[in-house]
């Protein structure tokens, strides 16, 4: 099942259903990006992000690079804490 998010037009993925105050494991934000990611090409364009407010509101700031797109690692910084990154359980 999907949530719909009528602002966005679009559908967060079930792989993006996180529960309030849950802070999601690594594995948990890759099965997200992959389930955004609709082409498969491992990059989330804007239309992508679209289906989760909070990126699509950060988008440009989390695209460090500047290339239109969201790498993995520009998507994990949002997704989890520094200490989930480096393996740790997180707050």
């Amino acid at each position: 099942m999907t949530t719909a998010l009528a602002s966005a037009g679009t559908t967060a993925p079930d792989d993006c259903q996180f529960k309030r105050g849950e802070v999601p494991g690594m594995s948990a934000t890759m099965a997200c990006y992959e389930a955004l990611d609709r082409n498969g090409d491992a990059a989330l364009a804007p239309d992508e992000a679209a289906a989760l407010p909070r990126l699509q509101d950060r988008f440009s700031a989390l695209d460090r690079d500047d290339n239109g797109l969201l790498s993995p690692d520009e998507f994990q910084a949002e997704m989890t804490t520094p200490a989930q990154r480096a393996g740790g359980q997180g707050v």
